[in-house]
């Protein structure tokens, strides 16, 4: 079997149940939703940094009051955004009636 959990062993796809199957599914979207959100921290922290905090480490001191609330103003806009465009992929998968997609 190796590393891969049962679920996930690409071996036995041919002998799995359809629950089995729709839990497969599950697995890997819920994977696929965890390492878009990894990413999508990562890429909020770099932006984020890059506008309110670059000095910081020239400095080598905490955070001023100013860059905390840059951080916190920059982060809320950059959820916002996600959510907006999350939103607008929602709407047009629905519209186009992709599998999976929440409505089709």
């Amino acid at each position: 079997m190796g590393w891969w959990p049962d679920i996930l062993n690409p071996f036995k796809i041919g002998s799995m149940s359809k629950q089995e199957m729709e839990r497969k599914r599950a697995v890997i979207q819920l994977v696929g939703e965890t390492e878009a959100m990894g990413d999508m921290m990562v890429r909020m922290n770099r932006q984020c940094y890059e506008k309110c905090s670059a000095a910081l480490m020239e400095r080598g001191e905490e955070l001023t009051l100013d860059e905390t609330a840059c951080i916190d103003c920059c982060a809320g806009k950059f959820l916002e955004a996600q959510m907006k465009v999350g939103q607008v992929f929602m709407q047009e998968a629905q519209q186009s009636g992709v599998p999976g997609a929440p409505g089709a």
